[in-house]
Order: C-alpha cells, then structure tokens, then sequence
C-alpha cells in the first residue's frame, strides 16, 4: 500500500516542477542549466527559439552542436571556473549563428546550488544585445568623427547652453583663448574671452536664434579681445535641439575673414586707382577680348570715336 505522505510528496514536487518550467519558459532571456559534468539538463523557450532546437535535441547533445571547436573549449573553461570558484560572471560576448550572423549576447553564468548549498551545475542566462551593440559603435563613431572635426579644423566651432554657457569647443578656438585643453571652456562665456560689447552682442543673438528657431548665417562681426588686434569674421548660428526637438541651446562655425576683407578692399583701392588714371589720361587706353570685342575704354577713345 502507498505512503500517502510520499504521494503527496512527489505530487508537490511534480507541480514545483511544473511551476518552475512555466516561469522559466515565460522569461524573454535564454535560460540554459547544466550538471556539474557540463551537460544540459534544462532550457527554456527562448533558449530553444534561439537556437531553433527542441528540448529533446538541447538535452541530447553537447555544445560542438552548435558551436566552433574553439567556443566549446572556452565554453568548458569558462564552466570549469565557475563550479571551482563558485562565483557569479558577467560578460557580452560574440555569438555567430549557424546560418553566419555576428550577434552579441548579454550573458550572466552562475553556479546552480542543491538544497544543501553544494554547487550542482551550472546556470546560464543570456539575451541579444546585437542592437544595443550597434548603437553603441554607431555613437562611438560619431563621437570619433566629432572629436577629429574640432581638433582638426582652423575654423572656430562652439556648442553653447541656453545661458550662452560654452558646452564643447573646438581646439582651434581653445587655441584662439589661449586655452590647452578645449574642455577648460566648458561652463564659460563669451564674457570670460571678448570684449563686454561683443559679448553683450553674442548673447542678444544667441537669444533670437533660440526665441526664434531660425538659424543667423555667414553674419560678418567684429570679434574684440582685450590686448588682441580686432578680427573680421564670418559667423553663422543655429538652434541646439534635443532629441525631441526641444532647443536646448545653440552651436555655431566662426571664421576668420580678416586677411580676405582687407585683400579685397586693397583691390579696390587698386581698381580705383587704375580707372582713375584712365579717366584722366588724354591717350586712348583701352582692353579687348581675343574677338576683339571691348571690356574696356577710357573717354580718350570715346570721344575718338
């Protein structure tokens, strides 16, 4: 006759059972559990999705199903560390599908204890982290491409804050302050660098690009320090947004046009001089293409003809 304490024993077992499978195939992370001799004994739903196996094939096979020898060797060092340190890893490793896609997994293995505390196996969880990877090296380029930008280019950049507080600059404007490192920038003002009037106007723009919305382009000012010879420049200002559109501040590009602005009022002065002469000169002066077609005459040759 059965022991009616041992049937309801094994019946109470039979549903912990049934519970812990039920919460461990509704978990949207990979669950894989092992022996202490590294084979699988259990493997929820996302683990057999993962893989495209069933329980049966997980529970049939050892890690070369699926893996590089190479993996599989590290796999088992990796098993063999945990059970004799009895500690917890976290790492993101490369994973390379059967059908030859690079993915990056989130993978947390532990040691997997009995009712006595004795480390039994070994649990491992893992996600795809593949998308948040990508995002990551995406960023990571873009802060590479920004960094080579400011440290590279003659022109001068600048992020600001709504206080017209300086966020990141470029080096050649850290140069421009006599700064060594760009970063000392961060928290100050045009106040701290230019003039009280430049400043006062740096700001009274910044603030109608940011009331406004609409960017300031290939605006010529005047950029007064104090001890520096005053600098022509060409500046264009635009609206810093966030993520969701907010303005949240404002960046610009200034450059330096003071050798061209005097460059080209020097030919003036020479164009002017020339015509002077040639309005005055009782010879006729006069300049033709190479089809003998007129650019060029003075009144000389006017009244001539």
């Amino acid at each position: 006759m059965n022991d009616p304490h041992t049937t309801v024993s094994h019946e109470s077992l039979r549903q912990s059972h049934a519970q812990f499978r039920c919460l461990a195939d509704s978990l949207p992370i990979c669950l894989l559990q092992k022996d202490a001799e590294g084979r699988p004994t259990f493997a929820n739903q996302a683990y057999l999705k993962f893989h495209g196996q069933t329980l049966e094939q997980v529970l049939d096979r050892n890690s070369s199903g699926l893996f590089p020898e190479s993996d599989v060797e590290q796999f088992r060092l990796s098993d063999l560390d945990v059970l004799q340190r009895g500690d917890e890893t976290h790492e993101t490793c490369r994973f390379i599908t059967t059908d030859g896609r690079e993915r990056w997994l989130e993978r947390i293995k532990g040691p997997m204890r009995d009712a006595d505390g004795a480390i039994a196996g070994i649990q491992i969880l893992f996600w795809d982290v593949t998308e948040r990877r990508q995002q990551e090296d995406n960023h990571s380029r873009e802060r590479s491409l920004l960094h080579t930008l400011l440290d590279s280019i003659p022109d001068s950049i600048y992020f600001k804050d709504r206080e017209s507080r300086f966020t990141r600059i470029s080096r050649s404007l850290a140069h421009l302050f006599g700064l060594q490192d760009p970063f000392k920038a961060i928290g100050r003002s045009d106040a701290d660098f230019f003039s009280a009037e430049h400043a006062a106007r740096a700001r009274a723009d910044e603030l109608k690009v940011m009331q406004s919305g609409d960017g300031i382009i290939g605006q010529v000012e005047k950029q007064s320090r104090p001890g520096k010879p005053t600098r022509l420049c060409s500046t264009t200002k635009m609206p810093l947004r966030d993520n969701a559109g907010q303005i949240i501040g404002t960046f610009g590009i200034s450059r330096d046009i003071t050798s061209y602005l005097h460059a080209e009022e020097a030919l003036n002065q020479e164009r002017d001089r020339l015509q002077t002469l040639m309005n005055h000169l009782p010879d006729v002066i006069f300049i033709k293409d190479t089809s003998g077609r007129f650019l060029m005459a003075n009144p000389a040759l006017v009244k001539l003809y």
